[in-house]
């Protein structure tokens, strides 16, 4: 009631009141100044309540912030987590692919360009077959070099051990 009619009204009624209850009004209207006396106090009853809700509203607010930055971090961890196990999931399947298989040891350059016997494509060092005809490699030069009795990988006339087993070729 007092913001109804603004400050001013009420710094006139804040100054008068206390004289007009000591005036012979006073007992006139003792009635109306208890009325007055009672809303005040309501007023600043609500005011409290509404204080209280107020900070209750904060807290709880602030609480729910603090549970979705928690959950945030949790998800977060959760995905690092999930990243991390996929990794060395991945990590772990490729040695166990290549554990059955030898470790492969790089191939030596070949001195020469060799060409496939039946259809003439130019083959590369590391082609087990060729492109243009489709033979396997090893059986169309098996005459031609020496192979390893132990891998069957080609080897050259002059070593004494195969560079991919080291079985002996002597």
């Amino acid at each position: 009631m007092r913001e109804t009619f603004g400050p001013a009204y009420a710094k006139l009624g804040e100054a008068l009141y206390p004289a007009a209850r000591e005036t012979e009004l006073a007992t006139r209207f003792a009635n109306e100044f208890a009325e007055v006396d009672a809303i005040n106090a309501a007023i600043d009853e609500q005011n409290a309540a509404i204080e209280t809700a107020r900070a209750e509203y904060e807290t709880e607010q602030a609480r729910i912030a603090e549970e979705e930055a928690a959950r945030a971090a949790e998800e977060a961890a959760r995905a690092e987590a999930e990243a991390a196990a996929a990794a060395k999931a991945a990590a772990v399947e490729e040695p166990l692919e290549s554990a059955d298989e030898p470790e492969p040891e790089p191939e030596p350059a070949p001195a020469k360009v060799r060409t496939c016997p039946k259809c003439g494509t130019t083959l590369q060092p590391t082609d087990k077959f060729c492109a243009g005809c489709g033979s396997k490699v090893a059986d169309l030069f098996a005459s031609a070099a020496p192979h390893c009795p132990n891998c069957g990988k080609e080897v050259d006339e002059s070593m004494n051990f195969c560079i991919y087993c080291g079985t002996s070729l002597k």
